[in-house]
């Protein structure tokens, strides 16, 4: 939430319809103030529209009167900070800041290269990869390794506990058919190894083309997050031998 006055009262309406007093942070950013509302995790799903109380204080008011029924001065106050509440039926959606990334992509662009003998596998880095955000650029269009480090990503984990690892595929979103000529793993360090699958000449590509590197996390919430980047796919050499 971004406004130009200081919210004193913003809250939500609970599962069971009853108001809760929402725990306000003001945070400073390049482009002006934002007011981050607490609620209960349940709530962060993007989806639901959920009805919204706010009110604001005006600090250094001079003079308030308020009235009777009957029109008559009920009270007068000098000085006071003056509440007021909106008479607007507010709704919000409660979302994560990773609804608002876009532009993923390789600081340094990734190629691979297909070759008919054994080399060495391509390497590349979680620190490659760039993030932008539309919400709060500074604090979250950060690089992927920076956002794992502050906990607010974690790579995802099967059933079993174990990393689930990225995937190469024709289409984003780890749509379309998987990569048949690359396999992608994670070593140490935040670092991505694209292994090729075979030699033998059946596998060679037919033609130069992107592809997308599919990682998995997923949020503070449990919430599932599959983010893209392209690759380029590069067909042997023409002077390479072939079999």
């Amino acid at each position: 939430m971004k406004d130009g006055k200081d919210p004193v009262d913003l809250g939500y309406y609970d599962a069971e319809g009853k108001f809760q007093q929402g725990i306000v942070y003001k945070t400073p950013s390049a482009d002006g103030i934002y007011y981050l509302l607490d609620v209960e995790t349940p709530f962060i799903d993007y989806t639901t529209p959920h009805a919204v109380n706010v009110s604001t204080n005006y600090a250094g008011v001079s003079t308030t009167v308020k009235y009777d029924k009957d029109g008559d001065v009920e009270d007068v106050n000098f000085g006071e900070t003056w509440k007021v509440a909106s008479d607007q039926k507010l709704t919000a959606y409660y979302g994560c800041w990773h609804h608002a990334m876009h532009d993923v992509a390789f600081k340094n662009a990734v190629s691979l290269q297909w070759t008919a003998e054994p080399t060495e596998a391509t390497t590349t880095s979680l620190s490659n990869i760039e993030t932008k955000n539309y919400y709060n650029k500074e604090y979250f269009g950060l690089f992927l390794d920076k956002l794992l480090e502050k906990e607010w990503l974690k790579l995802a984990v099967d059933e079993d506990g174990e990393t689930v690892e990225p995937v190469l595929s024709t289409e984003p979103n780890a749509k379309g058919q998987i990569n048949p000529y690359f396999k992608p793993t994670y070593v140490q360090d935040g670092k991505i190894e694209f292994t090729q699958v075979s030699v033998q000449s059946d596998a060679n590509p037919t033609a130069d083309h992107d592809e997308y590197l599919n990682i998995y996390l997923t949020d503070a919430f449990g919430h599932e997050i599959l983010v893209c980047t392209k690759v380029s796919i590069k067909k042997a050499k023409s002077n390479a031998p072939r079999f």
